[in-house]
Parts: C-alpha cells; structure tokens; sequence
C-alpha cells in the first residue's frame, strides 16, 4: 500500500497515479481524454480539436498533471470552469460524465479545493 495525500492506495493503483504524474501536460491531455471517452464531462462534444484537459487544483496552485486532478471540457467550458463562479451558474444542474474507472475519477479532495478556492473566491 501506498499513502498519497494521506489516503491508502493498493499498488496498481499508486503505479498508475505515480506514471501520469510524471508527464507534461501533453501526456495529461492524452491521459485525460482517454479516459473520458474523448467527449466534455460537461456538455458531451466529441469535437477532439476543442476539448481540453483542465486541472482542478491548477499546477500554480500546487496541482499536478494527475488523473484524478483532470477534468476534460470543451475549451469555452473550461475557461469558465477556471473563472469558478460562472462555470456553477451554467453547469450547476447539468450532470457531469465521469470515468466509469473509479480510480480515473476526480479526487475528492482537489474537487473541494476548486470549490473553495476558485468558486467561493470568485
């Protein structure tokens, strides 16, 4: 088992986590749209030359290029999704895709973040 961010991972799960951190963000993208089945979480594109793999806790704000920090959105979307307050206004009763592999899904903890640090802020 390993302790990232003080949470218990089996070992194949901590290989993947610790493979995606180490790529740039061209690897994340990658990673990212895979993952989401190359549609927006959000609004269901599949237009693969505008969707974009968003962090959820920016890298400037101490994120990583991991899976569980990434989102895929439409470009616009994620423009909103980084300004906070208009992305919850817009998509707050929409439902959101997510990876149907759990540990593809957005970590809790960096979600919290967003919510607190970019929507709340906004």
């Amino acid at each position: 088992m390993s302790r990232a961010l003080g949470i218990a991972l089996d070992r194949s799960t901590a290989s993947r986590l610790s493979r995606v951190a180490g790529v740039g963000q061209g690897g994340f993208q990658a990673v990212v749209l895979k993952a989401y089945g190359y549609h927006c979480a959000v609004t269901g594109d599949k237009i693969r030359p505008v969707l974009q793999a968003a962090h959820i806790r920016p890298l400037s704000k101490g994120g990583e290029h991991r899976i569980d920090n990434g989102l895929l959105l439409r470009s616009d979307v994620h423009t909103l999704f980084d300004d906070g307050e208009e992305f919850y206004v817009r998509a707050g009763a929409r439902r959101v895709e997510l990876p149907r592999r759990r540990v593809d899904q957005p970590n809790q903890e960096f979600l919290e973040w967003h919510m607190d640090e970019v929507f709340k802020a906004s």
